[in-house]
Order: C-alpha cells, then sequence, then structure tokens
C-alpha cells in the first residue's frame, strides 16, 4: 500500500513537473525561420510576426532568414530541428508543391506539423509602369503574338510564384520564359527596369513599389478584389474564371513538439493577430488575416498538396 502511494505521488509531481514546464514556454530566444529572402512576403509578415509574439512572451523572437529551394532549405532545418518549439517555421504554399517537384526531397513532409494559418492575399500580376498592357487580355495578346519572347521571373524554381506562372501560361495557352532570382524582390527590380517581362508578386512585397508608380499592376489572383488594390480587377473578372490562387502563410513545427507547446504557439499567435494594430498593418500590406486550432490549417496543407501536384504533373516541371 505504501509503495503504491509512493508511486502516485511520482506520478503526479511528474505531472506537476510537466504542467511547469508547459506554462512557461517560451523561457529562451526563439527562432523563427524564413525560407525566403528579406523583403518578400513571408519575410515582411514573419517580422511583424516575430515582433509582437517577442513582446507577448518576453523572449526575443529571431527571425532567421535561410533562403533556397523553394523554401525547403530551411524547412529541412526546422523538420531536423528539437521538437521543442523553439524553432518554428513560417512557410508558404510552397511547402505544398516540393513534395510533387522534387524528386528527392531534403526532408521528409512528415517530420514537420501545422501549428495555425496566419495570413492570406493574392499574387498581383506586375509589369514595368512602361508597359503598353493595361489588361490582362491585352497582356496575354502580347504574349501570343511573340510567342517564346516574354518572360516571368520567380524567386526560384518551384517557389509559388513560379508554379503560379507556369499555372497562368498553361492556362492561357502562352509561351513563356522562366526566369528564377534568389528572390522575389530581384524579380521585381528587374521588372521595374525592363529586363524581364513580369512578375506575380504577393500583394504585401510589390505594394510599396505600386504606389510609388514603380510597377503596374494588370490583375490579382484572389476570388475577390484585393482591399488593398480596389481599382485592380481579378482574373476572374479578366476573363479567366478558373484561375485563382491565394498566397497563404502559416506555421509549422517539427513534429514531436509537445501538444500543449503547439496549442499555446496557436493560442498566441491569434492573440497577435487580433491586435489592433497588427490587424490595421495586415489591411495595409493587403493581407487578410487568418488564425484558428492546427486542424484548420492542416486541411489546407493537405487540400493544396493535392492541388499542386496536379499542377506539376500537368506543366511535367520536375525537380532533383
Amino acid at each position: 500500500m505504501r509503495s503504491l502511494v509512493k508511486s502516485a505521488l511520482c506520478l503526479l509531481c511528474l505531472g506537476l513537473g510537466f504542467g511547469v514546464q508547459a506554462a512557461a514556454f517560451p523561457d529562451k530566444p526563439v527562432n523563427l525561420m524564413v525560407g525566403f529572402t528579406p523583403g518578400t512576403s513571408v519575410d515582411i509578415i514573419a517580422r511583424l510576426l516575430g515582433q509582437k509574439l517577442g513582446e507577448l512572451w518576453g523572449q526575443s523572437v529571431v527571425v532567421e532568414n535561410r533562403a533556397g529551394a523553394g523554401g525547403n532549405i530551411a524547412a529541412g532545418y526546422v523538420a531536423r530541428s528539437a521538437p521543442d518549439g523553439y524553432t518554428i517555421l513560417l512557410v508558404n504554399n510552397s511547402v505544398t508543391i516540393s513534395p510533387a517537384l522534387y524528386r528527392r526531397l531534403n526532408y521528409n513532409p512528415r517530420d514537420l506539423k501545422a501549428v495555425t494559418l496566419v495570413s492570406s492575399m493574392p499574387f498581383a500580376l506586375v509589369v514595368a509602369p512602361t508597359s503598353k498592357a493595361t489588361s490582362l487580355q491585352q497582356f496575354i495578346a502580347q504574349a501570343k503574338a511573340a510567342p517564346g519572347q516574354l518572360d516571368f521571373g520567380s524567386g526560384g524554381v518551384g517557389n509559388t510564384d513560379h508554379m503560379t506562372g507556369e499555372l497562368f501560361a498553361e492556362m492561357a495557352g502562352l509561351k513563356m520564359v522562366h526566369v528564377p532570382y534568389k528572390g522575389g524582390t530581384e524579380a521585381m527590380t528587374d521588372v521595374m527596369s525592363g529586363r524581364i517581362s513580369t512578375y506575380f508578386a504577393g500583394v504585401a512585397a510589390c505594394l510599396p513599389l505600386v504606389n510609388a508608380g514603380k510597377l503596374k499592376v494588370i490583375a490579382t489572383t484572389g476570388a475577390q478584389r484585393s482591399p488593398a488594390l480596389p481599382n485592380v480587377p481579378t482574373f476572374v473578372e479578366s476573363g479567366m474564371p478558373d484561375f485563382q490562387v491565394t498566397l497563404w502563410n502559416g506555421l509549422m513545427v517539427p513534429t514531436g513538439t509537445p501538444p500543449d507547446v503547439i496549442e499555446k504557439i496557436a493560442a498566441d499567435t491569434d492573440k497577435v493577430l487580433r491586435m489592433p494594430e497588427v490587424r490595421q498593418r495586415m489591411a495595409q500590406l493587403g493581407l487578410s488575416i487568418e488564425g484558428g486550432p492546427p486542424s484548420r490549417f492542416q486541411t489546407l496543407l493537405d487540400d493544396e498538396t493535392a492541388r499542386w501536384a496536379e499542377v506539376v504533373k500537368k506543366t511535367g516541371i520536375q525537380l532533383q
């Protein structure tokens, strides 16, 4: 009897210990990994989110850019990190493209766990201000008149902007040349200078350049017009009703991270997204605030993985 009581007390102490440990999270700096270059939409969101989570937690949230391979370098790093909540990955659609696109992925997608959906926004098809195209139909007509002469940039082979460009060319019946860059910022720079014809930019990344008159937007890819670009029609309105792409962002952690830590990160991210100053800043960037439990984000990941696998199959693009 005495041994049973002793065992029960030990288990109780262990349970209390785990409770204290979970409640204390985080008790040291947290790394927020981004698989894309500074200045891209994902990076902008990461820095806003990292700042506010850091203030809420009373701990530094260090944003680290590990760009390359369509976000896979950062994803692989996080997938192999300790599953303790101190290494978080901010992803976009690319994490659902890579499983079909790469013959040999540098990590197992099952080694990443959904935490929460953060935000969403449309892409904007941007051209130089000097471009003669003022509508999507004009742009398509120009591209068809000069097959293989118009090109589109991307932040790298396999990135969401690349695959969106490929999907557009396939659906519009265009022959366009893909020009990959190290990041979306470089692609936008070359669109401004006229070195390349166009680029599918996240609204958050291109908006300052659009407002400054350095880029012109032809159309956006959402189901409805972007509140940040209310005068710009969607692809749906412009004659391509089946062309809709949403650029979303969400948080993931290594599989094996304790459920209570995942729930805390998700709940605190929701708190941050409800802050008036964050909502205002997100709106200025053309972002829709999302949030929600891990299950909601996991459903999106499953749906998007199936969708992009079909696009990869149709385009025939595959990487080593």
